[in-house]
Parts: structure tokens; C-alpha cells; sequence
């Protein structure tokens, strides 16, 4: 079975900004706020603006959860018993974003704008 190949935001990131892997993306505030945060931005500025990237997707908030960590996937539209194309999770104050969509052109701008609004700016 091939395991889909798994970026995070850290490795992206260090090798966007020229520093190492230990250099990890941080957020401030705690984690369901702050994935709360990204979800009502991805929503906005990914699903509901129209944007032809996203079409093909939707976004799912697992954030009460009673087991587990809470997480944001991004599911194939229509697939809602598929695996997800991009988990994000938060690791202390470090975001993670993992996921078959992460090979793409739009992983960088994906990581771009979790870790950006995961840091409080809401732009899209």
C-alpha cells in the first residue's frame, strides 16, 4: 500500500524561509480557537469566495472532540467517506498540515495561509 508522502508546515516553511526543520511555524493561543480561527478563514477565503482551486473540495471542522486531537480536513467534494486530502492539526503552539494535496502547486500557498491565519491575520 503507498503511504501518501507527508509535509508539514515546518519542513515548507524552513525551506520557503532558508532556516532548519527545528525552526517550526508557531501560533499563539490555544488550539481550538486557533483551528477554530483557520476553519472560519479557510471557509471564507477558500470554500464560499468562489476560488477555482478549492472547487473540488470542502472543509470539515472535527473540533469537539472527545478523543483524539481536534483537527480541520479537507475532503474531495461528494467523497465524504474518503480519506481526507489535507489534516490540519496543532502540536503545542506548531501547526501541522499533512496530506496527499500537500504534493500540489497549492501546498505552498496553503501553508501560507494556515500558518498566517493561525497567527491571527484574517486576510485572505
Amino acid at each position: 500500500m503507498n503511504r501518501p508522502a507527508t509535509f508539514t508546515t515546518t519542513i515548507l516553511t524552513a525551506l520557503i524561509s532558508g532556516c532548519t526543520a527545528t525552526n517550526a511555524p508557531s501560533v499563539s493561543g490555544s488550539s481550538i480557537p486557533t483551528l477554530q480561527r483557520i476553519n472560519d478563514t479557510a471557509q471564507r477565503c477558500w470554500m464560499k469566495s468562489g476560488d477555482e482551486a478549492f472547487r473540488p473540495y470542502r472543509i470539515v471542522p472535527e473540533l469537539d472532540t472527545r478523543t483524539g486531537k481536534p483537527r480541520i480536513l479537507m475532503l474531495r467534494a461528494g467523497r465524504t467517506a474518503g480519506l481526507p486530502e489535507l489534516v490540519i492539526e496543532l502540536s503545542g503552539s506548531q501547526i501541522d498540515a499533512y496530506g496527499p494535496i500537500q504534493n500540489t502547486a497549492l501546498a505552498g500557498r496553503i501553508n501560507r495561509d494556515i500558518v498566517r491565519w493561525g497567527n491571527g491575520d484574517a486576510s485572505c
